[in-house]
């Protein structure tokens, strides 16, 4: 749907697959959906430009909007924390587990072991701490 030129994503039941991390403070017009690389994308304080997209699982915008900022959950997966080591940081995928953010270091789509973790802003995740931040929590 189209309203004066503007695409009125969550209207057609699309689903998010970038998340902009440059511009995260949510703007009071709204955030800015729009198409990047094929797919929808986020962003939260809808910047003009110079974004930096994020890949996540792909999400409804209403779900983006009632998370938390922070990761409550890694993947705890024993092979999927040794391939994360060799994926530089950042580019794991993010997804939604329950009512929280969920990562897995790995970027596998298979199943996960999801694990509570102090929570952690998505920039700051280091692949070679995952393991003992989990350990921590337990």
């Amino acid at each position: 749907m189209c309203l004066g030129g503007l695409v009125v994503a969550d209207r057609l039941g699309v689903l998010i697959d970038y998340v902009c991390d440059a511009h995260v403070r949510p703007d009071p017009i709204g955030p800015l959906v729009t198409r990047y690389d094929g797919a929808w994308a986020y962003c939260a304080g809808y910047g003009a430009s110079e974004h930096r997209w994020r890949r996540t699982a792909p999400l409804p915008r209403d779900l983006l909007e009632r998370l938390s900022a922070g990761v409550d959950l890694i993947c705890a997966g024993k092979r999927h924390l040794e391939h994360g080591l060799s994926v530089p940081d950042g580019h794991g995928i993010l997804t939604a587990f329950g009512r929280k953010w969920a990562y897995c270091s790995a970027a596998l789509d298979e199943p996960h072991e999801w694990a509570p973790v102090k929570p952690i802003e998505f920039r700051d995740i280091e692949h070679d701490r995952l393991a003992g931040m989990i350990e921590a929590a337990r």
